[in-house]
């Protein structure tokens, strides 16, 4: 099977794509593609991108952001953070003493990496939309995706797709933590009382997936929906 997707509002051509083809090279199911990135259907209110921004098949972590950030860096840091420090916030704020208020709590599209890297169509997922995939999938850990030697999880759906998210870990500072051990993503919600933190869904294999917080600036890998 093929499919073609085309836009009037977008410059984009047509484009065709061998779905059982792209399939058995990336080693996940593939639905189908918008704007020459694939996507799984899953059987949810969204569609799941196949890998992270930045990559190109499943396995590969591809890259970083800040929160909020829509390029990667050599060092995440509160000084190379786009939008403020660790105490006062330029964007995405509710108190007047953590910043300038704008009452903003998810990532508008210019401020999102998915969007921004691959396109508009594309968006950084919602908690909602992360727990709605946590709560449909049944989960199991890999220690060698598909032959690559890849660490992290797959996802089954009812409808029989999978979904892989490799464990690509993060950054904070110039440093990468967590490798090949822990699988962590963006959300596109804010967190905190003091502005300065968003949310972030962790893999654990204990506790399934679960929501955490970090500060805006750390860099995290992102999994777009569509």
């Amino acid at each position: 099977p093929t499919i073609s997707y085309s836009n009037e509002d977008d410059t984009y051509d047509e484009y065709e794509m061998d779905l059982e083809e792209e399939a058995a090279k990336q080693g996940v199911s593939v639905s189908g593609n918008v704007h020459g990135y694939t996507y799984v259907d899953l059987g949810l209110s969204v569609k799941w991108a196949t890998y992270n921004v930045g990559a190109k098949l499943p396995y590969e972590y591809g890259k970083y952001f800040s929160w909020g950030g829509t390029k990667s860096k050599g060092t995440y840091s509160w000084s190379t953070y786009e939008y403020g420090n660790s105490s006062l916030m330029k964007k995405y704020c509710f108190s007047e003493n953590n910043g300038d208020v704008d009452d903003l709590d998810r990532l508008e599209a210019v401020d999102d990496a998915a969007a921004q890297n691959m396109s508009s169509a594309w968006r950084t997922p919602t908690m909602d939309q992360w727990n709605e995939l946590k709560k449909a999938l049944t989960w199991k850990v890999t220690f060698d995706f598909n032959g690559t030697g890849t660490v992290g999880i797959i996802g089954t759906a009812s409808n029989g797709n999978q979904i892989f998210f490799p464990a690509a870990g993060y950054y904070d500072g110039s440093n990468s933590s967590g490798k090949g051990d822990h699988v962590l993503f963006w959300t596109s919600i804010l967190a905190g009382e003091y502005d300065n933190r968003a949310y972030f869904y962790n893999y654990d294999a204990y506790s399934g997936w679960v929501y955490k917080e970090a500060p805006r600036y750390y860099g995290l890998p992102v999994r777009a929906v569509v």
